[in-house]
């Protein structure tokens, strides 16, 4: 009794993780350089992250501690005619499959990645990423809510909870939309000024915004059908029913609002399309009513987003417009966009990723591994950002390279860092659920009931249009957590479904026995507490530390703004210290330093002055700082190679110093990692040029000069053109 007990507590305590972390993983975040990394929305993504991976980690910890009163005996029938029955019968079964080929892509790419060490814990540690660490988080989540999701009452709670997150953030975007940057979410321009443009919610971007909207909205309405529906066969029409479709129309409009305050066009049109897409579902399986009630809602929230979406705001002049005709101009560009080529430079990127997967070049410096597996394991998970700077094209306003860390889609994304191999798991990721709840839907059209046909729908409407909006998107964990909750929800919900079904689980046969009358025994103990306490100092250490140190970061920033440069450069060496393998911390550190080298009025650096706070040799001083200097950026180069910001700083102060060779040698460091930067070509050829180096300045002159031949519609091509022609006629 005991044991069952103690069973039934361990059950709440897994809902209660996983409910939290539908409120807690999408709402996280605070106020824009309160928490500083590299990334401009480090305050949504470090604590996002944080909160994944402990989440992830106490639901493990639990699931360890609910599992040890439990004897698993698993007997598999694997005759080919019970394998098909099996496959038959049990839909569910395709995302097990898909899940499972996931998880094999990340363990294979990851092992055998170009750089293990970026696989596992990402480019920047403690950032959003496709790291294999992200990834494991993803998937305990997954397990445990499909393993342990098994009543309609906690499916409800799940609905409720997604629902509820989704009015949380939207809330968020009434404000930002409005003028109001509450808690000092929104990124701002030039430091000063709030970006009211577009709203970013809770997630610091708005295409990542929206992305995160698409699954509450369709939840919300297919919610609303079924619970309107039920309260119109049980109590009829009248003035209960009215106020019930209105409440639920309000809270689709918030959400609705929020989604149209994001202005981001693909993850608008998903929704849009999936809500038709779940109608059109339940008319072709004659459910008349529910459709009926969910097109009455639909309209009542969407009259009233667009009435909202148009009223003046402040933040804009309305001479010409207002939002709405801005809202209007972004759907109306969608043709522009594509008949130019342009999709916000998206055909660019995926041009540059083709070449990526096509002929997987590398940095010619670095040793290449398993050269000729690359195209079916890719690069390796979380490598797609410093890769793509390999092919990346100029762009067509500054003439820069674009620079990426997503390739926009999905599938372009996987093949690129997985492979082959990551491109087959994640297309049968996202249409699994699909081909799982469409199935049902047809093969067992006779036997479903009401309330089956609307889950159903309702899971054929949501992964369709994730599917969608992750050909044009971007995938982040805030939307990702989602996206795996529901997806396990989806299984949970189909089993539940068909559990009287005799051939559900007659291959595959699980037996729990509890064990009652056998006590624990201490190697159960020892082995419990040995995983609880390594999951804990591991989730500590890889979680935990990197919101501890991007406050103090964000601190040194804040004081560094104030004019207290020696306090600035105390708390980012304290950052430094609690978290040594953030390149970025080393970076802002130099600039801390060099400004104390170019103006020695504006404070002293501790470490190179007396007790006294005096300077007894300037020259000394000088020499000091300038090698504290040199040393921190020497070692963000060696944290991580292929972060080029630290490579480009430290050619600069060695240039300065005149370090001739650590100069040249950076900067042709840096041309491997911006192979087609223009802008780096020239110095490269300045610095062999000043070597009298002539020869190897014009071989690089010519190659800047082929970049701007190939790319004729590139920004400032002539500008660059006109550079290299005056730099080679220095080089002859």
């Amino acid at each position: 009794m005991k044991s069952r007990l103690l069973r039934v507590e361990t059950v709440q305590i897994l809902e209660a993780l996983w409910l939290s972390a539908v409120f807690i993983i999408p709402t996280i975040c605070v106020s824009q350089y309160f928490i500083v990394s590299e990334a401009d929305n480090a305050h949504a993504q470090v604590p996002k992250i944080a909160a994944l991976r402990t989440i992830a980690a106490a639901l493990l910890i639990t699931y360890l501690f609910h599992i040890k009163t439990i004897k698993l005996g698993l007997r598999l029938d694997l005759s080919p005619s019970d394998i098909f029955r099996h496959v038959q019968f049990s839909y569910e079964t395709l995302v097990f499959i898909a899940v499972s080929l996931v998880t094999i892509s990340t363990i294979v790419t990851t092992i055998l990645s170009s750089r293990p060490d970026i696989s596992i814990w990402g480019l920047i540690p403690g950032q959003d990423g496709y790291s294999a660490y992200n990834a494991i988080c993803y998937l305990v989540i997954f397990i445990i809510v499909v393993t342990n999701l098994k009543t309609p009452d906690q499916f409800r709670r799940l609905l409720i909870s997604i629902i509820t997150m989704g009015m949380l953030v939207s809330s968020i975007g009434f404000f930002q939309h409005f003028g109001v940057n509450i808690f000092e979410l929104l990124p701002t321009s030039g430091n000063i000024t709030p970006d009211y443009s577009r709203a970013s919610l809770t997630t610091g971007n708005a295409v990542t915004a929206a992305s995160l909207l698409l699954i509450p909205i369709l939840v919300t309405l297919a919610c609303a059908g079924s619970y309107i529906n039920n309260y119109r066969l049980q109590l009829g029409f009248g003035t209960g029913l009215t106020v019930r479709i209105l409440i639920w129309s309000i809270v689709l409009t918030a959400q609705l609002s929020a989604l149209l305050f994001t202005l981001s066009r693909g993850p608008a049109i998903a929704t849009i399309s999936s809500i038709f897409l779940m109608i059109v579902t339940l008319i072709i399986f004659r459910k008349f009513s529910i459709a009926t009630i969910m097109i009455v809602v639909t309209l009542i929230a969407s009259v009233s987003s667009l009435s909202i979406n148009a009223i003046p705001i402040n933040y804009q002049d309305y001479t010409d417009d207002h939002n709405l005709p801005q809202l209007v101009d972004r759907v109306a560009d969608i043709k522009t966009q594509v008949t130019s080529g342009g999709l916000n430079q998206r055909l660019s990127i995926w041009k540059s990723s083709a070449e990526l997967i096509e002929h997987r070049p590398w940095f010619d410096s670095m040793d290449q591994t398993f050269t000729s597996l690359r195209f079916i394991i890719g690069y390796g998970p979380g490598t797609f950002q410093p890769v793509f700077n390999l092919t990346s094209r100029p762009g067509i306003y500054d003439g820069n390279p674009l620079e990426a860390n997503h390739a926009h889609n999905y599938f372009i994304h996987k093949a690129v860092t997985e492979g082959l191999i990551g491109a087959l798991s994640s297309v049968a990721l996202l249409t699994s659920p699909i081909l799982m709840s469409g199935a049902l839907l047809i093969f067992r059209r006779n036997s479903n009931t009401t309330i089956q046909v609307v889950v159903l729908s309702g899971i054929f409407a949501v992964f369709s249009g994730r599917l969608a909006e992750q050909l044009l998107g971007l995938a982040r964990v805030s939307d990702l957590a989602i996206f795996w909750i529901c997806l396990a929800g989806a299984v949970a919900a189909v089993k539940m479904f068909h559990t009287s079904n005799p051939h559900t689980t007659e291959c595959l046969q699980t037996t729990y026995k509890t064990s009652v009358s056998n006590p624990i025994r201490s190697t159960q103990v020892f082995v419990l507490v040995a995983a609880t306490l390594t999951i804990l100092l591991f989730t500590s250490s890889q979680a935990i530390i990197y919101p501890v140190s991007g406050i103090f970061a964000g601190k040194s920033r804040s004081t560094y703004e104030n004019g207290n440069i020696q306090g600035s450069l105390s708390k980012i060496e304290t950052a430094i210290s609690i978290t040594p393998n953030v390149p970025y911390y080393y970076l802002f550190k130099s600039i801390i330093l060099i400004d104390l080298i170019n103006n020695p009025e504006i404070g002293l650096h501790p470490s190179c002055s007396d007790q006294d706070k005096q300077i007894a040799n300037y020259e000394e001083y000088q020499l000091c700082i300038a090698e504290d200097l040199y040393s921190t950026l020497s070692t963000a180069r060696q944290i991580e190679p292929f972060w080029y910001q630290s490579t480009f700083q430290f050619a600069g102060v060695a240039q300065a110093y005149n370090q001739d060779k650590d100069a040249l040698e950076a900067y042709e460091h840096l041309a491997q990692l911006l192979p087609t930067n223009r802008k780096v070509l020239h110095l490269l050829s300045e610095e062999y040029i000043a070597q009298k180096m002539f020869s190897t300045a014009r071989n690089t002159l010519n190659r800047s000069l082929m970049i701007s031949k190939s790319n004729p519609q590139s920004g400032n091509n002539d500008l660059f053109i006109n550079e290299a022609t005056k730099l080679l006629k220095s080089a002859q």
